[in-house]
């Protein structure tokens, strides 16, 4: 469980946030992409330890 656990509830903060570019047709926001990969990149440390 710990290592499926964060990638789970990762994804589900990530999943709607950039499914949204493609819905919504919203403009490339640089600063919200790095946050975004900032999100999975957490996700990932988290999973790793």
């Amino acid at each position: 469980m710990s290592k499926v656990s964060p990638a789970y509830y990762g994804m589900q903060v990530l999943w709607p946030a950039i499914a949204s570019y493609f819905a919504f047709g919203a403009p490339f926001d640089a600063v919200q992409a790095a946050a975004f990969a900032a999100i999975a990149v957490c996700v990932f440390l988290v999973s790793r330890a």
